[in-house]
């Protein structure tokens, strides 16, 4: 039985779960925990350790159930997906980063209750069925119908770690504002606070009962520091790892020193993996073999050596013994990184990467997958190039040939490379358990100068120093590979308020010191924005000024108000003049297409626009022909209201809605101001759209939105409240429901009549919009063929970036295939024939690209 132990049979793949469409970020499983009580151990038992659940979460959007169903005479054990949360029917806009089971039941929820965080900020909370029942159903079809019952709301950014005490009463989320956070009973408890970056990861400890034990919080972040936290009061401050700790686990106590002193792991950028006295905050052990990044780790139970498993950039999962820091196993995974790791009731592993894939791995031999799968499995990892910064400087011609093999290695895990007769270079890795070196790729250039760099307490694939001269400091330019470099160039020239005449110049450097190479998509996110969700202009100030220049009202040519986003002035830049949002890259592995988020107009001057409005105001007054025009004070005040309302909503889009008396003042400006003297109420409108739409004011907008015979400024700002329309839910539904006869309005009204630049880049805006719901099946027919026309006539427009929504709101129909299907042959011919020519007319490279992709 010893001997049993200190060599024990080596994990093997166990099976491939196939279904999200982009990295797998987190994984969790039911039930999570060894030691637990009352009702938690009864629903322990109703969950069969031979057959758990587990959860993943994703790039995609979305978090997926998939469970272990035990088999028959005529049919094997297998994994079959179950339940998806999020994605086009709801939950999270962007990425889910992470996932927890929390063993706390309700009514709702016999089977406790799934924690997701996300880009979005949010925490959703899902409540799972009685096990007996998740198990026993074969059909998924009550998913689409699946809705959070609680949304935990208070982080400033990303939420990028979760972790649930085992009583289940405890939530902990770590996020890229800096902060953790504890909830209770699904409200804020308190926040922790002290760390300089991002919070990678968190964990909820269990004390023994003890006054002096209650509520103990690790935090781990990417100023290198791990801090101990009893409820909001920092305890320890843990020093050690030299780059960001990304991952934390609880030992067993087998593990560490013995009853009474816990233990704890914790991974690193820096490629180690650390071992900590909770009792006296010394480091303990500190485990190498990792060749990159540590991003995981999972602690496995007492019963099963009480050992460690982690996962990391180096596309390896690791299994180690805690007690010596040994590392007893390798598996290489074949892809570029592997995000996640979790240990399964049963024992199991299960590892979830950047191909978006989950590989469980068995120590079991009725759960090892079939002999064909293993070899298409090994096969797989020996074709997978690595990147020569995963193993270090190399010059080949001091690189043995693949007689070095017949040697056998030191200790698992050891890397060997040898020079191929053909003169390429194999890395090849030693498994203790085969006693055989195992071919586990080719050896490639590097995607990046080095490994993944670290700036502002984000990971990316080049951090460049770029020189203004002058004298002035060097400025870091972030860049992942799967950026668009264009967008990647605006995105920098925001951040640092340089020109945007600059953008060819540094979209050039980018390619030039790349090589043009891509990697997987970088997820959800807006093309034009580079968020999914509302991001707040700096400040309060308007966009630059009129096309102009000069600091007149576009308007009215009278005084300084200008709409937000009305213009960049010449030799400045604070933003993207369209959507006041910075750029960033697109989306997933080889191209933008389907785009799925809704873009909105948000940058807003708001002590200008009630002084504007206030003026007209005063105006009318001062006229007994249309003194009954003017605000009262009681109007004044729900004005004022409603910008005090909106200072906060913009940056916060959870606040509570304004009163409907308050509101009620924005439709009588509408109905009742002459169209001259609108447009701040049309502004103001436009921003009430975004967050607490206001049902008297849509017939307004959409009659001066399809009106040719309205002014240009109106007309842009009606159609600027229509793209804004989309974006709360509310709105959205108004907009599906609508979708017919608006488009047909807008088809009437035609897509370039009395438009100025920017509202043709709006009536674009709300095209795309529309197409958005086209690509989560939510767009009839009839209104897609009105779509497709008018996206055919602004891309014969000269404004690139006109072009460019349109043609973008084109892709997304005919990428859809529900909708595709609907349009004739030669009407799809006519399509790609449109966006072959506008592409040849503005050979930009961002419309280049997107014609291929549609081609």
């Amino acid at each position: 039985m010893a001997s049993d132990e200190a060599h024990p049979a080596p994990y093997r793949l166990s099976a491939i779960l196939a279904g999200h469409a982009a990295d797998v970020r987190a994984l969790a499983s039911t039930p999570r925990a060894t030691h637990m009580g009352g009702a938690t151990t009864r629903m322990m038992h109703s969950y069969n350790a031979q057959a758990p659940v587990l959860f993943s979460s994703s790039r995609d959007g979305t978090a997926r159930s998939w469970r272990r169903r035990a088999g028959g005479d005529e049919e094997p054990a297998r994994w079959t997906e179950g339940d998806v949360f999020g994605g086009a029917e709801g939950g999270h806009e962007g990425f889910v980063n992470a996932v927890e089971w929390c063993s706390r039941t309700g009514e709702d929820a016999l089977g406790g209750y799934l924690l997701t965080g996300g880009q979005d900020k949010l925490i959703h909370a899902w409540p799972l069925p009685s096990p007996s029942s998740s198990l026993d159903s074969d059909s998924s079809s009550s998913s689409a119908a699946r809705s959070p019952s609680h949304t935990l709301i208070g982080h400033e950014a990303n939420v990028c770690a979760l972790h649930v005490s085992v009583d289940g009463k405890r939530i902990v989320s770590g996020s890229w504002d800096k902060t953790a956070k504890v909830w209770k009973d699904w409200q804020l408890a308190y926040t922790l606070e002290g760390h300089e970056q991002s919070v990678w990861a968190v964990l909820a400890l269990e004390g023994n009962g003890s006054p002096d034990e209650e509520d103990l919080v690790l935090t781990g972040a990417a100023d290198n520091h791990i801090r101990l936290f009893q409820r909001d009061k920092l305890v320890r401050t843990f020093k050690g790892h030299t780059q960001a700790v990304r991952a934390l686990a609880k030992l067993d106590k087998s593990a560490g020193g013995g009853e009474g002193e816990g233990w704890f792991a914790s991974g690193g950028n820096d490629g180690t993996i650390r071992l900590w006295s909770l009792a006296t905050g010394a480091c303990v052990h500190t485990l190498s073999g990792h060749d990159s990044f540590v991003y995981s780790l999972a602690a496995l139970p007492d019963a099963l050596s009480g050992g460690l498993v982690s996962g990391g950039e180096d596309r390896t999962v690791r299994v180690w013994r805690a007690q010596d820091g040994e590392c007893t196993q390798t598996i290489v995974v074949p892809a570029v990184s592997v995000w996640c790791v979790n240990v399964l009731a049963n024992g199991d592993i299960a590892a979830g990467a950047s191909d978006g894939n989950v590989r469980v791995y068995t120590r079991s031999k009725e759960r090892i997958a079939s002999e064909a799968d293993l070899a298409e499995y090994e096969e797989q990892v020996s074709k997978t190039a690595l990147n020569s910064s995963q193993i270090g400087d190399l010059k080949k011609s001091d690189l043995p040939g693949p007689e070095a093999l017949d040697e056998p290695g030191s200790k698992e895990g050891q890397v060997k490379m040898v020079r191929t007769v053909g003169g390429t270079v194999e890395a090849h890795q030693w498994s203790t358990a085969s006693r055989s070196w195992q071919k586990i790729g080719e050896v490639t250039d590097a995607v990046g100068s080095s490994r993944k760099q670290l700036y502002q307490g984000r990971e990316y694939d080049y951090v460049f120093d770029i020189d203004l001269g002058g004298g002035a400091p060097m400025l870091k330019l972030p860049y992942n590979a799967s950026q668009n470099p264009y967008a990647a160039a605006q995105d920098f020239l925001h951040a640092n308020d340089l020109p945007l005449g600059y953008i060819d110049q540094i979209a050039s450097f980018i390619e030039q010191n790349t090589g043009g190479v891509k990697l997987g998509g970088s997820g959800n996110v807006d093309p034009f924005t580079g968020a999914s969700s509302y991001r707040s202009a700096p400040g309060s100030g308007a966009a630059g000024g009129g096309g102009g220049g000069g600091g007149f009202d576009p308007y009215t040519g009278g005084s300084s108000y200008r709409s937000a986003g009305a213009g960049a002035s010449a030799g400045s830049f604070s933003g993207d003049p369209y959507t006041g949002g910075g750029a960033s890259s697109t989306t997933r592995s080889g191209g933008v297409l389907p785009h799925t988020s809704f873009l909105s107009f948000t940058q807003a001057n708001l002590p200008a626009l009630r002084g504007k409005i206030a003026q007209l105001s005063d105006q009318f007054a001062a006229s007994p022909s249309t003194a009954s025009l003017a605000l009262g004070a009681d109007d004044l005040s729900s004005l004022d209201r409603l910008i005090a309302y909106l200072l906060v909503a913009l940056s916060s889009p959870s606040s509570p809605p304004p009163s409907d008396a308050d509101t009620a003042l924005v439709d009588r400006l509408l109905s009742s101001w002459p169209p001259a003297s609108r447009f701040p109420a049309l502004d103001l409108a436009r921003l009430l759209a975004l967050s607490a739409p206001t049902a008297g004011s849509f017939p307004v907008v959409l009659a001066t939105a399809t009106d040719p015979a309205e002014s240009e400024t109106n007309a842009m700002l009606a159609l600027r409240a229509l793209a804004n329309v989309f974006v709360p839910f509310v709105g959205k539904a108004t907009m599906q429901s609508e979708a017919r006869d608006v488009l047909a309005s807008l088809r009437k009204r035609g897509a370039t009549k009395a438009l100025n630049k920017n509202g043709k880049v709006a009536f674009a805006t709300v095209l795309l919009n529309f197409s958005v719901l086209a690509a989560q099946k939510q767009l009839d027919a009839k209104a897609a063929e009105d779509l497709a026309d008018l996206a055919v006539e602004l891309m014969s427009e000269a404004d690139s970036e006109t072009v460019y929504r349109s043609m973008m709101a084109l892709g997304n129909l005919l990428v859809s295939f529900e909708t595709a299907a609907a349009l004739s042959e030669a009407a799809t011919q006519r399509y790609k024939a449109a966006v072959r020519d506008a592409a040849q007319r503005l050979p930009e490279g961002r419309i280049k690209a997107l014609a291929g992709e549609i081609a």
